[in-house]
């Protein structure tokens, strides 16, 4: 009998589990379930097939679009959270409403993540303050004589050497 690495290695006693962790994509059936319940983008939906809305609304998948992008109806239980997913890194007002309409559409948009920002406690807290841009520099008016005017700046924190 021959021994080789495998013959001579130890079986530990306690077993271990290894896990797999992979992400939910039950967002857009939650999507396709929100527009079957929803009765006015069923109506939607009949007028897009009969090619009475217009060019730009299309149904792909049972999912109602615009202009390529998935509409999300206004009062969907699904626009809060497709906003709090977008703006999980809070990054304001423009990169948020930028990143929603790269997939999706909804009315009054803009207006509801304002509104959303506004509201984020995160973003309040530590937004940086827009301030206007200080004023040009004034030159000192020219002293009348020796010693009639002294002027100090005053250095703080300086490092000890």
């Amino acid at each position: 009998m021959v021994a080789d690495a495998l013959s001579h290695r130890d079986t530990p006693d306690d077993r271990s589990i290894l896990v797999l962790s992979a992400p939910r994509f039950d967002f857009i059936t939650r999507l396709c379930q929100a527009q079957l319940v929803d009765p006015a983008l069923v109506a939607l939906q009949d007028e897009i097939q009969a090619r009475t809305k217009g060019m730009s609304w299309a149904v792909i998948d049972d999912m109602v679009q615009y202009d390529g992008w998935l509409y999300i109806p206004p009062r969907s239980p699904l626009v809060p959270e497709i906003m709090a997913i977008v703006h999980e890194g809070h990054e304001g007002v423009q990169r948020t409403l930028h990143q929603l309409r790269r997939d999706f559409h909804f009315p009054n948009m803009k207006q509801l993540v304002q509104d959303f920002v506004q509201a984020c406690t995160t973003c309040q807290r530590y937004k940086s303050k827009q301030l206007h841009p200080a004023s040009l520099l004034l030159p000192l008016p020219v002293p009348q004589g020796v010693w009639t005017d002294i002027a100090l700046d005053f250095v703080e924190a300086l490092k000890c050497v």
